[in-house]
């Protein structure tokens, strides 16, 4: 089952942009359906990665079908604060609203 899901999705460099999917009970009909973040590191052992945005670094780990892979590179390492931050406050302060406030 592991090499299934390994051929379908292959491991990711580091500080690779990538896109996550923002599940509506996080956000407000108005924002955006996804984030974008980087690849901040792999963990080999179990294949879950860690992700960084412009607010910050996610506070749970990733695993490779949880996200798809930008072709372009959008955002670098330097681009990001040192914070640890879930994705419902990613989602918060990236809105053009409040969030679920709408």
């Amino acid at each position: 089952m592991i090499s299934v899901s390994n051929a379908i999705h292959p491991i990711v460099e580091e500080e690779t942009t990538v896109r996550i999917k923002i599940p509506e009970v996080d956000r407000s009909k108005a924002d955006a359906c996804s984030i974008l973040a980087i690849v901040l590191s792999q963990r080999s052992h179990d294949g879950l990665y860690k992700l960084d945005t412009k607010s910050g670094i996610f506070k749970q780990l990733y695993a490779r079908s949880q996200f798809s892979v930008c072709q372009e590179r959008l955002m670098a390492k330097d681009d990001v604060p040192d914070v640890e931050i879930s994705l419902r406050q990613t989602a918060t302060k990236q809105s053009i609203s409040h969030g679920q406030e709408m």
